[in-house]
């Protein structure tokens, strides 16, 4: 987990985003994919037992300090949010709503405040030879205070 707890915060606000948490539940967008053992890999993989690997969306964050006051600091974050599925057009359209829903907006969340989210390139697009998984790149900043 970030130390700043931006992970937790983005995970609080996909769930408050219907749009987003149809498409992905919260409990998969997460700082990396845990494997317990391989039963319990491969439920979490294919919940809904299509035999295909379910979306998630993994966070690569980093994050230096912003601002400070006598009240408080706050960071700027780099976040690259990892869209992954089996199918191209699942793992585009998860890519794209995080712009349609977040561009430009502010999350309050239990510990933190993400007070701007803005996208800072191009989506980015590869499928992993090997387990034909689409991963669709959205590189974000955010400015965040809190936990």
């Amino acid at each position: 987990m970030a130390a700043t707890g931006l992970d937790r915060a983005i995970q609080e606000w996909w769930a408050a985003t219907p749009a987003l948490s149809i498409m992905v539940p919260p409990e998969r967008v997460a700082t990396e994919i845990m494997q317990s053992s391989e039963d319990d890999a491969e439920a979490a993989s294919d919940a809904d037992n299509d035999d295909f690997f379910d979306p998630c969306v993994v966070l690569r964050i980093t994050t230096e300090p912003h601002w400070r006051t006598n009240i408080g600091r706050g960071y700027q974050s780099t976040v690259r949010m990892m869209m992954m599925a089996i199918d191209y057009d699942t793992a585009h359209d998860i890519a794209q709503q995080v712009l349609a829903s977040w561009t430009d907006q502010a999350f309050q969340g239990s510990g933190s405040l993400i007070s701007l989210c803005q996208p800072t390139g191009e989506i980015d697009a590869t499928q992993d030879e090997q387990t034909q998984v689409w991963m669709f790149t959205v590189p974000l900043k955010m400015n965040h205070s809190g936990v």
